[in-house]
C-alpha cells in the first residue's frame, strides 16, 4: 500500500514500495500529483504493474536493455521478416545512438538530432519507419511521456512507379523464353504474384485440371534464412486462374526433375532477384521483378476488370490497387483524357 502525504505547497506525494533489490535494499518509487485522488490513482497503476510483473524503472533501465526485451516480447506475434527488420533497426541504428542512455534520458531534442543525422544518408521514407519503430519502443514503457509524441515525422519520399509497357513486357518475355525461370516471369506478369508467394509454391498448390493456383503461403527472410509464413494479409489467401502455358511449362519442369522436391522453385528468392537484375541490365531496362506485378495490375485495369475482383486476384486491398492505377503511364492517361474530352464535346 502506498504512503501518501500532503506537501507544504498543497500538492501530494506518494511513496510506493516495490520489494527489494539484489542487495536486499528496499526499492521505492515516488510520485507527485496536484490532488490526493490523482496521487492515489498513479500509485495504484504502479502497484498493479509491479504485481503483474510489468513495472520497469525508467530511471535505471537503459535503452539497449529495454529494446532487446521489447523485441523478445513481440517475437511470437510478428512475422520472421518483420522481426529481422526490427532487429536491424535496433542493432544498426538505435543502439549506436541511444543505447548508452537510460530511457528517462532520451529527449525530444535527441530524437530530432537523430532524424537530421539519418536524413543525410537515408531516404525520408526509411527514416519515417525508424521513428515509427522507435516511438513504439518508447511508448510501451513511457506511455504518454513518449518523447516521440510531438516529433514531426519526415514526409514520404515520392516514389515514381515504373509501369512496364507492353513492348517492355514482350522484350522480357522473349528473353526468358525457354529458360528455367520462364514460369516465374509469367507468374509475376500474368498472375500478379509476389516473389515470396511464387517461391513458396508447392506442387499440390497447382490444379492442372481446373487450371488454378492456390496461394496460401509466402517465403520470407528471417534470422534463420528463408522460412514459410502465411500470406501477407487475409486478402493474400486466394485461388487464381492462370493461363494454360504456365501449367504446360510447370509440367515440363516437373518431368525434367530427377527428384521432385516439395517446393516448385527451391532456389533462394534473393539469388533469383540478383539474376533478374543482371538480365535487365543486359536488356537496358530499369525494371524490378515486382514491377511485373504492377504490370498485371495495370493490365487488369486497362481491360475493364472491376477493382474489387482485381484486388482479390492480386491479394491486396482496393486502396493499394488504386495507387498502382494512378501511375498507368502518360500514353494511357492521354488516351483516357482524349476520350473524356471527346464525350464532353458531344454534350
Amino acid at each position: 500500500m502506498a504512503s501518501i502525504r500532503k506537501m507544504e505547497n498543497g500538492s501530494f506525494k506518494a511513496t510506493v514500495s516495490l520489494g527489494r533489490d539484489a542487495n536486499n535494499k528496499q526499492i521505492r518509487k515516488t510520485l507527485y500529483a496536484s490532488t490526493e485522488k490523482e496521487c492515489k490513482n498513479k500509485a495504484r497503476v504502479i502497484e498493479q504493474e509491479y504485481e503483474d510483473g510489468l513495472y520497469v524503472d525508467t530511471k535505471k533501465m537503459r535503452f539497449s536493455k529495454w529494446a532487446k526485451e521489447w523485441l523478445e516480447l513481440r517475437e511470437s506475434r510478428i512475422s520472421p521478416s518483420t522481426l529481422q527488420s526490427y532487429r536491424i533497426y535496433i542493432n544498426k541504428h538505435f543502439e549506436p545512438y541511444f543505447g548508452k542512455y537510460k530511457i528517462s534520458q532520451i529527449t525530444e531534442l535527441m530524437i530530432k538530432r537523430y532524424i537530421a543525422e539519418k536524413l543525410k544518408t537515408l531516404s525520408s521514407t526509411t527514416v519515417r519507419k525508424h521513428i515509427y519503430i522507435l516511438s513504439a519502443i518508447l511508448e510501451d514503457i513511457l506511455k504518454h511521456k513518449n518523447p516521440c509524441k510531438y516529433i514531426e515525422i519526415p514526409e514520404v519520399a515520392h516514389y515514381e512507379y515504373h509501369i512496364v509497357s507492353d513492348d517492355e513486357y514482350k522484350t522480357i518475355r522473349e528473353f526468358f523464353r525457354g529458360k528455367s525461370y520462364e514460369p516465374i516471369i509469367l507468374l509475376g506478369a500474368l498472375c500478379g504474384m509476389r516473389r515470396g508467394e511464387i517461391f513458396a509454391l508447392k506442387w499440390d498448390d497447382i490444379d492442372n485440371k481446373a487450371q488454378t493456383i492456390r496461394i496460401d503461403q509466402a517465403l520470407c527472410i528471417s534470422d534463420n534464412g528463408y522460412v514459410e509464413k502465411k500470406t501477407k494479409s487475409n486478402n493474400g489467401f486466394r485461388t487464381i486462374a492462370a493461363p494454360e502455358e504456365i501449367f504446360e511449362l510447370l509440367e515440363i519442369k516437373r518431368k525434367k526433375q530427377k527428384v521432385i522436391k516439395e517446393r516448385i522453385f527451391p532456389s533462394r528468392p534473393d539469388s533469383f532477384s540478383s539474376w533478374f537484375a543482371e538480365c535487365m541490365t543486359k536488356l537496358k531496362l530499369d525494371i524490378r521483378f515486382h514491377d511485373l506485378r504492377h504490370y498485371h495490375a495495370t493490365w487488369l485495369y486497362k481491360n475493364g476488370i472491376p477493382d474489387l475482383f482485381a484486388a482479390q486476384r492480386l491479394g491486396d486491398d482496393l486502396q493499394t490497387i488504386k495507387k498502382v492505377y494512378q501511375h498507368i503511364g502518360d500514353d494511357t492517361a492521354k488516351k483516357y483524357n482524349d476520350e473524356i474530352i471527346k464525350k464532353i464535346n458531344t454534350l
